[in-house]
């Protein structure tokens, strides 16, 4: 096969001399053999050939791009767009939508993607893994998602929905229901091609492992009706339900009013021939035009956390951008040196949320917010945990580097340190809250052992978040063996009984937060236990953490609360006067 011919390949069929280029799907009908690509828009492509054998792709190198790709939303942007899907579902609108953006990076005209294509079958192999080359029309795809199959009149289809990084225990209830939903919506799309009563669901909710991830994957099939031809097949499963969001009309709309188009990422992409296909969601693809072009994205539900969707886009995209070369916008401290993430352990999950022991502080114009408490704590912390971290200077130094390269007016500084003596700083945009919390209460006693420490894994106490917010909380109250209020999940809680504001003690099993403990030292706060059985008596409440600073809870457990504006007003006067640098 020479450099520049036209050809297809995917799981070891290799298609060459190419016939006829159609855009009508009704071509698929004639029993030849076609590669076809979709837009997620719709666009139709199908390539005709006449030779197909049993072949391993052609190998040809790869020049590494050596830029900066950039990406169609900032950390800013796709928060944003979140947010706005959220208010979408509150409203009734969507149930959930698959938000996305573009990473690109410029590239010669005259460079095929064969080379790439070549990497990431030895670097990244994946199930459904394609390479398409014809005349207007690049794409290197490393796809791990079955879109059809088709053998006769027997249909299947595979979504993906939940990403996490191997060794990670299990999927969250936020990932969970997204499955579910999606296959929900594709049983809709095969039972209206599909004979009435066949469309079965054998495998739900299964863990699949592929290259750095671990997805969660289901399959629907289905008998075809007689006389369904591919038009009408493509018609109405396409888009993909899993890369679109349910109802799937409702989500496309919000899509088309937040996104530029897609292009070839999220349409389809494989091959047809006869009553027997493999096509696959064209996700994880390279496609080449006037740039070289990777799309990513994260499903958005309503328990969804806009900063940690931003961080599954960055943990999608970054070993296949770490195959093509170039790097992203962010840079991190990695054992005190400013480095590429995507040349770093860092650039798992794990490190992101925290790892070992963590400290995550505000920053304000470049500023963080009690720097000096939160060292200190992670230093006791440390000494504890008998893990070692470098003189607090170079920590210091190093945090002043980061925050100038990687700037953001609102920001998330997050210091982690692991048991092998690495460690590191990120630093993420941060949208501050500014609405009152709808707090719920957890069902089940937290055993608070090491309750001291901030430390890694932290997972439990973001997967019990998760399921706050699927049952519509913001926040939730986690309680000790005594049956004593503790905190909430992800913070410390102030509470307005018998006319003071009380905030539980450590002994009870509470993080020694540091804005707890600003609060404590410098407002009028007493503590005590404070027993769940007395949760009726609770007037006001206000949420503390380093990142939300205060935060008002309108209502707990469904039972409305008195205003504390003017308490959250005077501790955020507070913080700022006391804790910066």
């Amino acid at each position: 096969m020479n450099s520049g011919e036209a050809n297809f390949w995917m799981n070891g069929r290799l298609a060459t001399d190419l016939i006829e280029i159609s855009h009508d799907p009704a071509a698929l009908d004639d029993g030849g053999f076609w590669a076809v690509s979709t837009t997620f828009e719709g666009e139709f492509t199908a390539a005709k050939f006449a030779t197909v054998v049993s072949s391993q792709f052609p190998f040809q190198a790869w020049e590494p791009l050596v830029g900066m790709w950039s990406s169609s939303k900032s950390q800013d942007d796709y928060m944003a767009y979140v947010e706005k899907i959220q208010r979408h579902i509150s409203e009734g609108w969507v149930y959930q939508v698959n938000a996305c953006r573009e990473l690109r990076h410029e590239i010669d005209p005259s460079i095929n993607l064969r080379g790439l294509f070549s990497e990431i079958l030895k670097n990244n192999p994946a199930p459904w893994a394609s390479y398409l080359e014809i005349p207007g029309l690049n794409i290197a795809s490393a796809s791990p998602e079955l879109f059809l199959s088709r053998t006769g009149n027997h249909m299947r289809t595979s979504p993906i929905k939940g990403t996490q990084l191997p060794g990670q225990t299990h999927f969250g209830a936020k990932d969970i229901a997204e499955n579910i939903m999606i296959v929900d919506l594709m049983r809709n799309d095969l039972g209206a091609i599909c004979r009435s009563g066949s469309v079965t669901v054998p495998r739900l909710l299964a863990s699949e492992s592929h290259p750095g991830l671990v997805h969660l994957v289901s399959d629907i099939e289905g008998e075809l009706r007689s006389g369904i031809s591919w038009s009408e097949i493509i018609a109405k499963l396409h888009p993909p339900g899993s890369i679109s969001g349910a109802p799937k009309s409702s989500a496309i709309s919000v899509i088309e009013d937040n996104e530029g188009k897609r292009g070839p990422y999220c349409g389809i992409s494989g091959w047809v021939q006869g009553d027997v296909c493999e096509l696959s969601v064209a996700i994880r693809i390279f496609f080449k035009d006037d740039a070289l072009r990777f799309g990513t994205g994260a499903g958005i539900t309503w328990s969804s956390d806009p900063l940690s969707e931003w961080e599954e886009t960055q943990l999608k995209a970054r070993r296949l951008i770490s195959i093509a070369g170039g790097r992203t916008w962010m840079k991190i401290i990695f054992n005190g040196e400013l480095v590429d993430i995507e040349k770093t352990p860092c650039n798992e999950l794990g490190w992101l949320i925290g790892a070992g022991i963590f400290e995550t502080i505000r920053t304000v114009n470049g500023q963080p917010y009690a720097l000096g408490l939160h060292l200190q704590r992670g230093y006791q912390s440390a000494a504890l945990s008998a893990i070692a971290i470098p003189v607090v200077d170079v920590v210091k130094e190093s945090i002043t580097t980061l925050l100038a390269c990687e700037p953001h007016d609102d920001g998330l500084l997050r210091v982690s340190f692991d048991k092998s003596g690495q460690w590191a700083a990120v630093h993420l945009a941060y949208q501050p809250v500014i609405t009152s919390a709808n707090v719920g209460i957890h069902p089940e006693a937290l055993i608070s052992h090491g309750a001291t420490l901030k430390s890694y894994p932290y997972e439990h106490r973001l997967s019990i978040l998760e399921e706050a917010r699927l049952l519509g909380f913001d926040e939730t109250i986690v309680c000790n063996t005594e049956g004593n209020i503790c905190e909430g999940a992800v913070s410390n809680i102030i509470v307005r009984i018998d006319g003071q504001w009380v905030t539980p003690p450590l002994s009870d099993g509470v993080l020694p937060g540091i804005m707890r403990d600003l609060v404590n030292e410098n407002c009028d706060v007493h503590i005590q236990s404070i027993p769940l059985a007395r949760i009726d008596e609770i007037t006001a409440a206000i949420l503390l953490s380093s990142l939300r600073i205060a935060q008002e809870v309108h209502a707990i457990q469904g039972r409305p609360l008195q205003p504390s504006h003017a308490f959250v007003a005077e501790i955020k006067a507070m913080v700022r006067l006391h804790s910066v640098g």
